[in-house]
């Protein structure tokens, strides 16, 4: 239980020094965007890549505690002959 609450953090752009006083263009567009929508979009794939992962290692915890207890079950049926 304690492994789906483990999550990959989110990607950080690094500030450009001075960036606050200053913008960095080329033919007109601004060259952080492409940056910005790729940080966008793989913060987004890592949010749901975290959500997908513990709900997995939920999923695989309750199975192992069913298979745990059909074992200690099997075990007391054997015993009882």
């Amino acid at each position: 239980m304690k492994a789906s609450k483990n999550k990959i953090s989110l990607f950080q752009i690094s500030e450009r020094p001075l960036s606050e006083y200053t913008s960095v263009k080329i033919s007109g567009a601004d060259v952080d965007k492409p940056l910005k929508d790729f940080a966008r979009d793989f913060n987004s794939y890592l949010d749901r890549y975290n959500e997908s992962s513990g709900r997995q290692n939920i999923i695989a915890a309750f199975g192992y505690f069913l298979a745990s207890a059909a074992a200690l079950f099997s075990m007391f049926l054997e015993l009882r002959h």
